[in-house]
């Protein structure tokens, strides 16, 4: 479902698998050996969403010049996801897209969409080409299908170093195309939700139902970066990113409420929810720095990278992991990321009956202020074939304003930000094929 592929983006960004490492400037020719990778990843929130996601990639070298790379992704996810309504002090109704199913959300309950579940496939295919010892490029292909999105793109990236191999610049190029194809229909924007059918629980297709049939969303990043080997013992990296997104970047699943307004005696209930609203363009870029330093056997890796972009999100995240190698061959690996981001500023938790609708409006949390905190341990054992095995358990801590000023009437004894807490297992493994 388009309204789950939020998390699977932060899965692929905290999850990476457990044999892929870091490029540095440096590098050495193309391995011998074909390198298999994998692991099975499981991601649950506390009574919501469960992801169960198993990644296998395999790199294999073609010639002393050319490495084809091919990594295929299959997730599952179920569960339950806020829909952007608030809570009332009375049972509330939602109609599906579709129109054709409905789901209740209990009074003083955070409504939850608690019937989604869905299915994706992924394959990324790269072939990294050198030429000569100082220059390699890399292409790259992906296409990705589930239920009711899909994703197919390319990209470029090329690599070049200097200095005897103590620097290296970097450029990245990628296009994507997706298609959100919702049942019944993408929603109209700031379109009411159509009213609960009287038969069975079901709603019709009407107000927001109509929608097109499906919608697109076209997406062009660049990366620019520079790596350079300050002394035996350090590297230093910094990067440069700007990713423009344009088309369909609605959630079609999400909902905003309004809200009987001050003077009513019901004020702060839900009188009716309309489908979210954002700009069709969205407009990325951020900086990324990133050290890390050999101490003996161990490792210090710290990094920082701030973002911003033209919804007047402003996020920050710093990360300090250390590798802490016991005895030959097994390490532990403790990690803690801190991450902080201002609200977009179309973000409402409500809207106010009577008050004209603003042009764009979201009460979807991942837009919202808040402030998150993750813990994260992997041990890693290379066996004496030299196969690597690997274990990590990570826990995920998410606050925001539960009860923020500007709340009405009932919704200031509601939970409008409810905590949200997840933890991630994952069995990693990696060895090598002689040629």
């Amino acid at each position: 479902m388009a309204a789950i592929r939020p998390i699977r983006t932060a899965l692929a960004a905290a999850c990476a698998m457990a044999g892929v490492h870091a490029d540095t400037a440096g590098a050495q020719t193309a391995a011998q050996t074909t390198e298999v990778d994998g692991a099975v990843m499981l991601y649950s929130e506390s009574q919501r969403v469960l992801a169960v996601e198993p990644v296998i990639q395999v790199t294999h070298p073609l010639s002393d010049l050319r490495t084809l790379s091919v990594k295929l992704v299959l997730d599952g996810l179920t569960g339950a996801s806020p829909n952007g309504a608030v809570p009332s002090t009375q049972a509330q109704t939602f109609t599906r897209p579709s129109g054709s199913s409905s789901y209740t959300a209990a009074p003083n309950a955070t409504p939850l969409d608690d019937a989604f579940s869905d299915k994706r496939g992924e394959l990324d295919v790269s072939l990294e080409q050198r030429y000569g010892l100082l220059t390699r490029a890399s292409y790259g292909g992906h296409v990705s299908l589930e239920q009711d999105y899909a994703s197919v793109g390319a990209d470029l990236v090329l690599k070049r170093e200097f200095d005897r191999r103590n620097r290296m610049l970097t450029l990245g190029l990628s296009l994507g195309l997706d298609s959100v194809s919702p049942q019944g229909g993408a929603p109209t924007a700031l379109g009411e939700m159509a009213a609960p059918s009287e038969s069975n629980g079901e709603g019709d297709d009407e107000g927001g139902g109509e929608g097109a049939p499906g919608e697109s969303k076209n997406t062009a990043d660049l990366l620019v970066g520079y790596t350079q080997i300050v002394d035996r013992s350090t590297v230093a990296q910094v990067n440069y990113s700007a990713s423009h997104s344009g088309g369909y970047l609605n959630d079609p699943y999400k909902f905003v409420s309004v809200v009987a307004p001050e003077s009513s005696a019901d004020a702060g209930e839900p009188v009716r929810q309309l489908y979210e609203s954002r700009p069709d363009s969205r407009l990325k870029q951020s900086v990324f720095g990133r050290v890390k330093r050999h101490l003996g056997r161990d490792v210090l890796d710290l990094s920082y990278r701030y973002l911003w972009d033209d919804w007047n999100i402003r996020s920050q995240t710093a990360e300090l992991r250390y590798i802490l190698r016991y005895r030959e061959g097994d390490s532990l690996e403790p990690d803690l990321r801190w991450y902080r981001q201002s609200a977009a500023d179309f973000y409402r938790h409500s809207l106010v009956d009577g008050v004209a609708l603003p042009a764009h409006a979201s009460a979807d949390p991942r837009l919202a202020a808040f402030d998150a905190w993750t813990y994260g341990l992997r041990w890693r054992h290379t066996l004496a074939s030299g196969r690597e095995i690997s274990l990590r358990a990570e826990y995920y801590q998410q606050r925001g304003d539960s009860h923020p000023a500007d709340a009405i009437g009932q919704l200031k004894n509601q939970d409008l930000f409810p905590d949200l807490d997840a933890v991630v297992f994952e069995v990693g493994w990696r060895f090598d094929i002689p040629r």
